[in-house]
Order: C-alpha cells, then structure tokens, then sequence
C-alpha cells in the first residue's frame, strides 16, 4: 500500500473551533480553548486522524469508496491501539482534569463494553465502539496487541464497507474478513488457528457469523392451566447458511434465578418452534430467544440483553391469572405522589402528562407516545421539553414517582405488571444511572424490587409474584426512581399500565364445567357464534384477545347450566389471529380464531 507515500499538512492551534481535531485530508487541530488542550498534544489523537487518511486512501487505492462512519471512527481508534497499546484514547483531553478521556476500551477495568445491535445509536463515534471494542477484545484473547495488528491489518483485504445504518451487515463482513486473513486452509467451517481467540471476542460484542441476520419472533403474554406454549420464529436475511447452527434461547419459572434452555426445531425456509411446557395456574414465566451460529455463540437476543450478565428483561408469560384493575393514568389512576423529601433532581420531575418526543443524533430518548391503548397520559420524567432532547430531562439528581398503597387481602396469589421506558445511554456518561423500583409492605421500609442502568428505548414489561418478594404481604406501596447522578447524561424515564393480577382457582371440576365450547364461522368477517355447553350456572367472562396479549373485546355475564350462546361482533377488529378465551370461577378453555375482512 503506497497510497500514503506524501507529505500530509497538519494544522494546528486552529480557533475556529475548540475540543477536536478531524480529517479533511490533511489532519486538523483545534488550540487550546473551552476546557480542552490542543489535541495535536494528544498522541493518540494524532494516530486516530491520521488512521482515518489510512481507511480513506486504502479503500479508495483499491477502487472503493470507504463509507461506513462507525467503521471509519471504530478503525481510527484501533489505528491508535495498535500503536500505544493501551485501550483508554484521548487521555489529557481536558486542560482542568488529567484523569478525562475520549473513549475507553478498559473493559477489565469498568469501561462499558458496546454491543451490537443495543448499543447501535446512529452517532458514528458511538456506532465505531462496537467493532473498535471488538479488536481490543481480540488483542487481550490472542495475548498480545501486535498479534492483533499483524490480523487487523491483513483483514483489510477484504474491503468490508457499507452505508451509515448497515453496520449488521458490516461488522459481520469484518469478522469474516478476519477470520479469512487467519485461515490456513481455505476452510472456515473447521475453524481458523486463532479462531478460538477471534470468535469470542467479536460475540461480547454482539458481532458473529449470523448477526446481520433479523429474527422475527411475536412474543406470547398469557397462557392456560397446563397448555404448552409454543413459540413461532423466523429468520431472514441469512447471508452465510454455513454458519447458522439454528434458534436458542432460555425460559425460568417464576423466581428462579438460572435459565433453562429453550430449543427450537427448524421447520423449513427458516421457520422455528420452540415449546415450553405447560404450568399451573399462577405461574409467571420469563423467556427469550436468540440465533446461534456454529461456534455455539447466540446474539441478536431478543429482547436485547435478556441474557446479558447485566440483563436488559425478557419477556414474560403470565399462566392462569386474572387481572383485577389498571391504573393506566388516562381512566383509571389512584392518588400517586410526585416527588418526595430526599429527591434532588432539579428538572425533568415526575408528572402526569402526555410525553413529547425528542432525539439524539436519531435516537428516540423521550417517546411521543405512552402506553394504554386508545390512551394519551402516563408518568414521565418532565414532559414540557420544547423539543429539546435536554429541555427537560432529568438534571443533577434523583426524582420519585410513589403509588398508593394497594390492598393485597384475600389475594391466593397477587402479581404485578408495569410498563416503563428508560434512557439513560446517551450523553457524556452513558449507561452510569440507575432505574430503581423499590415496595414496601409497611409504607416505612423498602426493598428493591428492580434496580438496572440498562437502558431500554421502548415501553418493556416487568412482572413479578408479590409471594416472591414479599412472602404473605396484605399491602404494598411502590416508590419508581429515576436519576441522573453523574455528569451530562441525558436520561428519560416513563411508567404506564401498573396491573394487579390474581391467580385464577382451579378446581376438580374444570373439565366437567365446560363440557364443550366451539366457534362457528371460523374465520369470520361480522360475527362469532361462541357456543358453551355448561354443567353449573356460572358468571363467564368471555375475551378475544389478541396476539400482544391485548384483549379486544370483553364480555361478563351469568350463564346457565346447559347450551348458552353468545353473538360476537368482530366487523370492526383488525383482521388476524385470535384467541377467544371463556373464563369462570373453576374453569377456562381457550379456541383459536381467525378474523378476516
């Protein structure tokens, strides 16, 4: 490679600007101003623009033109590794503080290790972390940074490159492309002499020989007395067949902290099904699936990190409950306290309003959109942000959301469910401030109940079983913290939909109660003719539920012992797959339901 053969100009102590250097072609420095030194005083600053000249001349000397920003930011900073050898970039960056850096690949030392596709932000220099971070990893497995130069820099070969936004596909590529460099029998598929080294260290990243491939999985929410569940996925997107090994995952039962494995058959046209096994009434269950590759490595997890060391939450069937009350804070909501003594967040407080969407380099951190469907309101953290992803976030502390308290008495088995959005990986310290959910069964003492910095850019369910935590509670209060205790981070957070579900009993009788339930049309377009028959009168709540778990139409009545029937409009429903669920004091049966228009 000749490409660089030539005197490149530097310029430096340049004012208009402050806190950066870049390439244009040359290589540029601001001077010393706004808190920051001149930074063509920071070696391996100077090493990472002229590494960008490297992937713009070498791409380009072999008739490509090299556009992936994350790719660009991620290999200037290995540029600079390979030359220090030391995994924190940038340090003297501050004037005021010596111990500031750009980045920091440390992970042994509490450095926050980037994952595709979580951690993907949309911001180049975010986006570079993953695939830099990758490489790092790659030097501490082979024992040695110039190990991992000498594979770095023949791995280029492979001209991997992509548009902003390909970056599953991109990463991938480049793992390929080094793997290709390490091989010595023109066989990927028996392993490459460092592949041992290579493979694990691009997975803690998220990055294997499947991860631009996209799993498609409709998570299930509910379940009946003893009934199977299946799980349907699919794949698409499968660019190396040769490395898919098939679907993984993992599922637990109720509080039971180690997963038990969950392994899907593979159907055909990449099509998947998985079955956990039936539960009795009052069970919650956890579960996600991930895609593996011949190396035994599962990624693109869903939900994302579910099964991380520090887990994201996964997703959750409740078995045999009923739910009881809503508080969705548009038609329902008890008497919640919005801040308490303590809390020192000077803006971004706990309010009941509708949330106003706002963005980081394309990054959703504040939704503009709750919950409950057909709702508007919910709790967020400052809703009058104008726009501005920090008008109104969370600044200089903690803020405290706290329930009223709910009476548990006569409960067999009280169980919980809230829906909450939390941000808090964007801005100078990503990823440092915790969401907290603490309850008390005396309204004095308090106990956690969640307590995670994983950040969560959706509206994510969490369930548990009082019983669990709190064994025997006739009430509980709940307290929701958000914070931002650590400089600069931008951090939103939101709670909607806070059910309370009790389990449903189940007697000797729940054969025998009904004794037959059938559909007729199925599919229908107008109506459903749902006919029970029943031996004992009995009060019946009827529900079409959809495949989110939402319940779509919902009837209770008193029917009699006998043939009952019940007509069913379905016209204005969304067309789909349903379950038409009939549930009484001792017995439930479900009937799967097509709607078409």
């Amino acid at each position: 490679f000749t490409a660089l053969d030539f005197p490149i100009s530097v310029k430096v102590d340049r004012t208009d600007g402050t806190c950066n250097a870049f390439y244009d072609g040359g290589i540029n420095f601001y001077t010393t101003a706004g808190g920051c030194n001149a930074l063509s005083q920071v070696n391996d600053v100077v090493y990472h623009e002229y590494g960008h000249g490297i992937s713009d001349l070498y791409w380009s000397d072999h008739g490509v033109n090299f556009s992936n920003g994350g790719m660009g930011e991620g290999y200037s900073d290995v540029w600079a590794i390979c030359i220090t050898s030391e995994p924190t970039l940038g340090l003297g960056f501050s004037s005021s503080d010596p111990n500031t850096f750009v980045r920091d690949y440390d992970f042994a030392n509490g450095a926050t290790r980037k994952v595709y596709p979580q951690d993907i932000a949309g911001e180049v220099h975010a986006d570079g972390e993953i695939i830099a971070g990758a490489w790092w990893s790659t030097a501490l497995n082979m024992g040695s940074t110039s190990a991992m130069a000498n594979l770095f820099t023949a791995s280029l070969a492979g001209l991997a490159n992509g548009p902003d936004g390909s970056e599953g596909q991109v990463y991938t590529d480049i793992l390929i492309d080094a793997l290709e460099a390490d091989d010595n029998d023109a066989d990927l598929t028996n392993g490459t002499p460092n592949s041992a080294a290579i493979v694990p260290a691009f997975a803690l990243h998220g990055i294997t020989l499947v991860s631009n491939a996209e799993l498609a999985h409709t998570p299930i929410t509910n379940a009946s007395y003893q009934t199977p569940i299946t799980l349907n996925a699919s794949l698409t997107n499968v660019q190396f067949a040769w490395a898919l090994q098939g679907l993984k995952g993992g599922y637990k039962i109720n509080n039971d902290p180690n997963w038990t494995p969950l392994t899907f058959t593979d159907m055909g046209g990449y099509n998947f099904v998985g079955t956990i096994p039936g539960q009795p009434n009052g069970t919650v269950i956890s579960y996600y699936i991930g895609i593996e590759d011949i190396n035994g490595t599962v990624s693109n997890v869903q939900p994302s990190g579910a099964n991380d060391i520090e887990p994201n939450l996964p997703f959750y069937v409740l078995v045999g409950f009923n739910k009881l009350f809503t508080e969705d804070f548009d038609f329902a909501a008890g008497a919640w306290t919005e801040g308490l003594s303590g809390d020192n967040a000077t803006t971004g407080i706990w309010e009941q309003n509708v949330p106003e969407q706002t963005d980081v380099n394309g990054i959703v951190v504040q939704p503009g959109f709750q919950h409950t469907p057909g709702g508007q309101i919910c709790y967020v953290t400052g809703a009058a942000s104008l726009g501005a992803a920090g008008g109104n976030d969370i600044d200089n502390g903690k803020t405290t959301l706290q329930s009223p308290t709910f009476d548990l008495t006569g409960y067999t088995n009280p169980t919980f469910e809230y829906y909450r959005w939390y941000t808090n990986d964007q801005g100078a310290t990503p990823k440092t401030d915790y969401w907290q959910v603490s309850a008390s069964t005396d309204g004095i003492n308090y106990s956690l109940v969640e307590n995670t910095r994983v950040a969560d850019h959706s509206f994510r369910q969490f369930v548990f079983r009082v019983n669990d935590l709190f064994p025997g509670a006739t009430e509980l209060t709940f307290r929701f913290v958000a914070e931002d205790a650590n400089a600069g981070s931008l951090v939103e957070a939101l709670l909607d939909d806070l059910s309370l579900y009790d389990e449903m009993s189940v007697g000797l009788n729940e054969v025998q109660d009904i004794s037959l339930m059938t559909v007729a049309p199925n599919p229908a377009s107008s109506n459903i003719s749902l006919h029970l028959m029943l031996n004992k009168n009995a009060d019946y709540s009827i529900q079409l539920v959809n495949q989110l778990g939402q319940a779509v139409y919902t009837s209770s009545q008193k029917f009699s012992s006998g043939s009952n029937t019940i007509e069913i409009p379905v016209s204005k429903i969304q067309p789909g797959l349903y379950l038409l669920k009939a549930i009484g004091p001792n017995a439930e049966k479900t009937i799967k339901v097509t709607v078409m228009h």
